[in-house]
């Protein structure tokens, strides 16, 4: 499973990942509006919410990061890779790492 480390915030399942919008988007408010409160995942860590990424079990996602920053951190094939405890790290900058089983 590839993993989405959100700047210190915590982490997400690329794999879950269904879509990614503006939070301030009229269908993202929205969707807001209609999703229970229970399935709302907030990593922003007190900062203003900049981003949703909506999950294939109806999980929502609030980040603080710009919709094309999340963008950037998606496109792992462009990133040099390197290997730590015999999985493969695809780095994508200071802050953020993609990890991903390494099939042996």
């Amino acid at each position: 499973m590839s993993w989405l480390f959100i700047e210190g915030y915590g982490v997400i399942a690329i794999e879950r990942i269904v879509a990614v919008g503006p939070a301030e988007a009229a269908p993202i408010r929205r969707l807001l509006d209609v999703t229970p409160a229970s399935h709302i995942i907030v990593l922003t860590a007190g900062h203003r919410r900049q981003s949703v990424v909506v999950l294939d079990s109806g999980h929502i996602v609030l980040t603080a990061l710009p919709v094309t920053r999340l963008q950037q951190l998606l496109r792992t094939t462009t990133w040099p890779e390197a290997k730590r405890d015999g999985q493969e790290v695809i780095i994508l900058s200071h802050h953020s790492v993609i990890e991903k089983e390494v099939k042996p």
